[in-house]
Formats: C-alpha cells, structure tokens, sequence
C-alpha cells in the first residue's frame, strides 16, 4: 500500500479530477443537417402553423359565445370613447428636470390587443384615433392613416422632451391635415411655437373650433422675460373658431381671430410685454361687440393701467357667465 493510497485528500484530489474531466469532455462535432431533415422540419413547422390558425379560430368562436360579445359594435365603439378620455396614450420622455421621465403606455390601445372583434370594432371607429393623431409621435403616420377624413384634435405638450425635433415633425406633419383640424393645443418654447404658426400661414382650417397656444418654460431660455407675439391672421380663414387661448402669445387686437367666441383666455405673464401690445379700451370694447355670445372672458396682466377709466358705454353680452382679471404687474416695460 502506497502512501498516496492511503492519504484521504489525495483520494478526494483523483475523484475532483475525475469530474472535472468528465465536465469538460468536448462534444463530438455535430453534422451538417442534410436535406431530409430540412424537409422534415418545414414540415413540421407547417403543421405547427396550420395547428395555430386552428387554435386561433377555436378562440374567435370560444369568444363570439361570451356574453360580452353580444353587444353590438356602436354600443363597444362607445365604450371605447370614455376609455380613450381615461387612459390616454403618451410616449416614453427621458429624465429632464423638473420631468422625472416616464415609460410611455399604449393606454385605450391596449384594447385593440383583447380580440380580434375588439380590434376590428376600434379600427372602425375613425374618431378614437382622430382624438389622438399626436400622442404617440412615432405612430402620427399610422394615426393618421386610421382616422380617415374624421375631424383631427393636435394636442401635445413639448416641455416633457429633451429633443424636440422628432416631435415637432409629427406635429407638422398632423397640422398638413388642417383642413379637417378641429382643435389646435400646443404647448412648447418660442422657438418651437413660431415654426408652428409659420406653418399654419395662409392655411383655411374651416371646421377649427379650438386654438390654445401656450408659452410653456423651458430650463435654456428665460421664460419670464419672453412671449410670442403672433400675426393677426394666422390661418387665411376661421369660421367656427370659438374658443381662443393664449399664454404669453400677444396678438393684434384687430385680429380676425377674435369674433364670434364664446371664450376668451389671454395671459401675458412675462415681466417685459411693451404695454403698447396691451388693448386699449376701445379695441376691448369692439372685440365684445364682436364676440356677442360669448360666455368666458379672462384676462390676466393683458390690460392696460388707467389712473381713471373713460367714460365708455358698455357693450352688451348677455351670454357671459364668467369674467376674471388681473391687474398688469409693476414690473411691466413702457418704453420710452
């Protein structure tokens, strides 16, 4: 009996070894799959094919027998509108403070994923996606696309991006469609919003009920010390314009844009607005004159500084039912 036989640790050392040869035995090379396998795998994944057309049928018909199917296609289009205003879609944005970023959701157009009635229902409804050609920028193209000749509603806030060029794209390209735009709401810098208007230049939106324009802060710009001032006419016609917003957005109070509106918002809250954009109290009185049913006026830092009011009689606008003002801050610019 040798001394290695009889020591324990080198018994133990043979069997270690022992395994770790058998672990790193290298397998035998495998062989070029010749041609009958080839054709005995296609025809396998074909069966497998046909046997998931099949389970996709047996599903549609397992589906059509469930109580909820039942109801006709307007009733879910309907149900479908309330849960596009519940769950709405927006992208992923990335951290940019004072946004914390977040994932980005499909929201209501997960319902197209449920079934196929789900999502033949909602590809049928042209308004679910007109309501909402600009939530996700990527998918404009395809939003646009599904909501046919439906009247469009463009509404997007720039300030959760840190690149804006992507977005403005989309936007741009939804504002080709005008013509059957019913509602404009943007949110974005002076840069941003100028490119904007310019685009909407010699533009008829005839079916335009709502145009909301704000000035929105930004980390790179001095938010406090800028506005926007717009052109008096920004689109060449705007019949059924009724609803008129603008934050930090001055605009000629001759504009052809203030008539026939039933609400009024103009917010001019930087620090250096020249009080020669300010209305005078004639234009404020024509445009009342102009706006006979409207119902909502506010006006904050947008009026001029009087020591004593002339005397000036009142328009009539029975239709109002909401009024707000604000004094213009001390901190206003005359120039000299």
């Amino acid at each position: 009996m040798t001394f290695h036989s009889c020591n324990p640790k080198y018994a133990d050392a043979v069997r270690y070894r022992a395994a770790f040869d058998t672990v790193h035995v290298m397998p035998a090379p495998v062989r070029k799959t010749d041609r009958t396998t080839c054709n005995a795998l296609r025809e396998v994944e074909g069966q497998l094919y046909g046997l998931n057309h099949v389970m996709c049928a047996l599903k549609t018909q397992r589906n059509a027998l469930l109580p909820i199917s039942r109801l006709p296609p307007e009733v879910l289009s309907q149900i479908f509108q309330y849960i596009a205003v519940v769950e709405q879609s927006y992208p992923r944005t990335r951290y940019f403070p004072p946004f914390l970023g977040s994932s980005g959701t499909l929201g209501w157009i997960k319902i197209t994923h449920v079934c196929r009635q789900w999502r033949d229902v909602a590809l049928a409804d042209s308004r679910l996606w007109a309501k909402t050609v600009c939530a996700l920028p990527s998918a404009t193209p395809e939003m646009l696309q599904r909501s046919g000749t439906a009247p469009i509603t463009i509404n997007h806030d720039f300030s959760y991006y840190r690149n804006k060029s992507r977005i403005l794209k989309s936007v741009q390209l939804a504002l080709t469609h005008i013509a059957r735009t019913k509602e404009i709401r943007i949110s974005a810098n002076k840069r941003i919003l100028t490119n904007i208007v310019d685009s909407l230049q010699d533009n008829p939106a005839p079916i335009l009920e709502t145009l909301e324009l704000c000035l929105s802060a930004d980390a790179r710009t001095g938010f406090f010390y800028e506005s926007v001032h717009l052109p008096a006419r920004i689109c060449s016609s705007t019949p059924r314009l009724r609803n008129l917003i603008l934050d930090n957005c001055s605009i000629p109070w001759d504009s052809p844009l203030l008539r026939n509106l039933t609400h009024l918002e103009v917010r001019l809250l930087t620090f250096c607005m020249p009080e020669v954009l300010l209305p005078t109290i004639p234009q404020l009185i024509t445009i009342l004159s102009r706006c006979p049913d409207l119902q909502t006026l506010v006006l904050s830092d947008a009026l001029p500084e009087l020591a004593t009011p002339p005397p000036i009689p009142r328009p009539s606008v029975p239709c109002i039912s909401r009024t707000s003002r604000a004094s213009p801050s001390p901190a206003k610019h005359t120039p000299a």
